[in-house]
């Protein structure tokens, strides 16, 4: 499959790069050993810590997060979570699962959480008649990137607004929160198998939809490079950001985190505008109400046939 041939990509040199917002540490959902309680500071390991999504006014992020009164009850739902265009949907870590639009104003409770404020490098469009693995495309985008001179730091931003069979999106939403209680007396992390069905509700998408029905998916992920990424950006915050081990780190040539909000298919106009409308368009219909919602973590085998994407290479990390 030659994806230099099925992606076509709009760049130019000189384009703003992305900045990258990352609280806390992807490490302690993994491993269960979230905290909230009188006398917890932000700087404990595992700490749930409130943030307000309003200082930073960032447009995009994904990470776990709660929200509601009081703190104490609302982190035992502590779940995904997805921002696109300025708007939070989360999935509260309960049985059966549901997701749920979250309005401006309430600070999101969260362990771990990636923020950003644009995505300029670039454009993409893909166009394959047979199915294209999520990472496989990221990475394409990645390494086409980085030798455009468009990406020198390893990492990138993306938003990704697809139609897909829901039989094609491979995703897992928490089902119970990652809190210490709730750790595994083995203390093997939630993601293995042994664990897995306890902490997370898998393929969510079909369950809702039916895997032979279509639906459109906009997912917002960040993406790197493990070897450039360590280098530009240190061993602490790529084991923050992606838990990376030495497994990981020597053996991958991608790594990311991708979320998205998942509906029955939009039947949307053709694009005749700006890129940025055709982005904007289907969270709009997405967030008009009209529409059951999927806030959910999407794995790396999603597969796609005609995507579009925005992509930011990331030239500043904050961290907190």
């Amino acid at each position: 499959m030659d994806l230099e041939q099925l992606t076509h990509l709009d760049w130019g040199p000189g384009r703003p790069p992305t900045t990258l917002w990352l609280t806390g540490d992807v490490g302690h959902i993994l491993n269960s050993t979230c905290v909230w309680g009188p006398g917890v500071t932000g700087g404990e390991p595992g700490a749930v810590r409130a943030v307000d999504l309003a200082d930073d006014d960032l447009p995009f992020g994904l990470g776990a997060a709660a929200f509601g009164e009081p703190p104490a009850r609302a982190v035992r739902q502590l779940g995904e979570y997805v921002l696109v265009d300025g708007r939070s949907w989360w999935t509260p870590a309960v049985r059966p699962v549901s997701s749920r639009y979250e309005p401006p104003g309430s600070p999101a409770l969260t362990p771990f959480l990636f923020r950003w404020d644009a995505m300029a490098s670039a454009v993409a469009r893909l166009e394959s008649a047979a199915p294209v693995p999520l990472a496989c495309w990221y990475e394409h985008l990645m390494r086409r990137l980085t030798k455009l001179g468009a990406c020198p730091t390893g990492m990138i931003a993306v938003e990704v607004v697809a139609d897909i069979p829901a039989r094609l999106i491979v995703d897992k939403q928490l089902a119970r929160a990652p809190l210490r209680e709730h750790r595994p007396a083995d203390e093997r992390l939630i993601t293995d198998e042994a664990h897995l069905d306890e902490f997370f509700v898998r393929n969510g998408a079909s369950g809702a939809y039916g895997g032979g029905v279509w639906c459109t998916v906009v997912m917002v992920g960040v993406a790197a490079d493990p070897h450039r990424a360590a280098v530009t950006w240190g061993d602490d915050v790529l084991r923050r950001a992606f838990y990376t081990t030495p497994g990981v780190s020597e053996s991958a040539t991608l790594i990311h985190h991708t979320h998205a909000l998942v509906t029955k298919r939009l039947h949307r106009a053709e694009p005749t505008g700006a890129a940025v409308e055709r982005f904007t368009g289907a969270t709009d219909a997405i967030a008009s109400g009209a529409h059951r919602v999927q806030a959910t973590h999407i794995e790396s085998d999603t597969q796609l046939y005609n995507a579009e994407a925005r992509v930011g290479a990331i030239g500043e990390i904050v961290t907190s």
